[in-house]
């Protein structure tokens, strides 16, 4: 069937990736630049000013709610604001703060039920060094090109989701507030970068800009790991001291007030190279204030929810005008209870429906109605496209009237790899015993092969009948009940090689 209503919204059907292309190499700076905090002169005309950021500590409630064209940007809402100076505040005021505290002890409860995972301090130290060898990678294809860096970026993302160091931030109690500044200045750092790959220009005038945001946090990365090294004597964190000694700047100046340069001189940076942004430089102006009222895990979580936000806004404004796409959704993707034990993911393009670039409308693929009614059953339905959101939901909303699919994956939980955006189910928040990915590309689900089922890419075939076969199989299984679907994927898929 060939559904010729328009969109009422412009959609970007190229759904192809077009890399950056890269400018000339500009000279990488072998050692780390010499710190002046208070002035720093220009290195070149194209690259960014950067000057002494002054820091203040109280913060009026009204200066924490950011301001931005979509008034959705924002996830530093009033009640997660941090406490206020108990000097010349008005009774209200003072209402005000305990209702704040309340709130935050409330967020520090949700977080610790939505976010459960095991913590301890020898996994934790493990974690460091894995995080450090990201650090490095990214450092090392910034030496490349950008598609080499997007890489690198979504692997060192993959790695920091899992992390939140709660026990190294307990061991460093005394040095809590610089231990949050250095790993969330990291965070930040790759934000910065994320974002400049919305213009080609300014990312490619201001390389040595972003190499050197790598440095200083690279610096101080180390010099948190010198802080862990004095109370764990772990050999592995010793050695990585010792191959990095060239990071550790002047031996003149103590840890602390390296650190404390590093700080000021990375956040006048960020600030600098998001000017352009108004939204990200006004978040990033007030979050560096909160930093040292929010434990790392709810600092992580305020900073992933307004990227997640910022990030897929951009990318649907900018479609793909040669942008490298990361993954910024928040995990678990899923609400913590199923509807089902069973959780289907199905893409979309090509496999439910095929899009017609020169008519701007979709045909659908024979017998879709009947799979999903017949698997909403027996399966928590997801879609999971490589789409964008606007693109997808006009379709799905056409599509499935009757609303047999439970939720909605977009581009912005995807992964991307070169071409391929990768579907990572371990994202979902469900067992991935109880969980099965139907897509038409087997590089799509690449990461857990095991639980995916290819399918056929459809264009304009009224007498496919690939969906009424795969209904029959799915069926029998549900209905059969499995421990884990993975065994019988693997019988499925053998029957079907043996058959061909």
């Amino acid at each position: 069937m060939n559904i010729r209503k328009k969109p009422s919204q412009k959609i970007i059907a190229n759904r192809s990736i077009s890399q950056l292309r890269n400018g000339s190499d500009q000279e990488e700076t072998e050692q780390l630049p010499k710190i002046k905090p208070k002035s720093v002169n220009r290195s070149s005309k194209k690259n960014f000013e950067i000057k002494k950021v002054r820091i203040k500590v109280a913060i009026s409630v009204d200066k924490m709610e950011i301001i931005n064209k979509q008034n959705k940007l924002s996830p530093i809402k009033q009640d997660e604001s941090p406490q206020l100076s108990d000097r010349n505040q008005s009774p209200s005021s003072n209402v005000k703060k305990t209702n704040e505290e309340n709130n935050r002890q409330n967020l520090k409860k949700s977080i610790q039920q939505d976010y459960e995972f095991d913590d301890n301090l020898e996994n934790n130290l493990e974690s460091y060094v894995k995080l450090y060898y990201s650090i490095v990678g990214l450092m090392d294809a910034m030496r490349k090109n950008v598609s080499d860096l997007v890489d690198q970026i979504n692997r060192y993302l993959e790695v920091m989701d899992s992390i939140h160091f709660c026990q190294i931030e307990k061991l460093l109690i005394e040095n809590s507030k610089q231990f949050r500044q250095i790993l969330i200045l990291i965070k930040i750092g790759i934000v910065v970068i994320i974002n400049s790959f919305f213009d080609q220009h300014f990312y490619t005038s201001n390389v040595v800009n972003f190499k050197n945001i790598l440095i200083y946090n690279l610096q101080n990365y180390l010099l948190l790991g010198d802080m862990i090294l004095l109370k764990t004597q772990k050999q592995e964190l010793q050695n990585i001291i010792n191959q990095n000694k060239k990071y550790f700047g002047s031996k003149k100046v103590d840890q602390n007030t390296q650190i404390r340069q590093n700080v000021e001189l990375l956040s006048g940076v960020y600030k600098s190279l998001t000017k352009q942004s108004k939204d990200l430089y006004q978040f990033i102006c007030t979050y560096l204030k909160q930093i040292q009222y929010l434990q790392i895990l709810e600092s992580n979580l305020v900073l992933q929810n307004y990227i997640s936000l910022y990030f897929t806004m951009q990318q649907s404004y900018h479609g793909l005008l040669g942008i490298p796409l990361i993954c910024v959704a928040n995990k678990p993707y899923l609400p913590r209870e199923g509807s089902h034990e069973l959780t289907l993911i199905v893409d979309m393009d090509e496999t439910l429906i095929h899009f017609i670039d020169q008519t701007k409308s979709f045909l659908i693929r024979p017998y879709v109605e009947q799979f999903l009614q017949e698997m909403s059953n027996y399966y928590e339905i997801t879609v999971f496209t490589a789409g964008l959101a606007d693109y997808a939901n006009w379709i799905l909303d056409q599509v499935d009237k009757n609303k047999y699919i439970k939720y909605r994956l977009y581009r912005q939980h995807a992964m991307q790899y070169q071409n391929h955006f990768v579907k990572d189910l371990s994202r979902l928040g469900r067992n991935l015993k109880k969980v099965i990915i139907v897509d038409n590309i087997a590089d799509n689900f690449q990461h857990q092969p095991e639980n995916g089922i290819f399918i056929k890419t459809w264009y304009n075939d009224q007498d496919d009948k690939e969906l009424q076969k795969l209904s029959i199989f799915l069926k029998k299984l549900a209905e059969n009940g499995c421990e884990d679907v993975r065994e019988v994927l693997k019988e499925y898929k053998s029957s079907q090689l043996s058959q061909m």
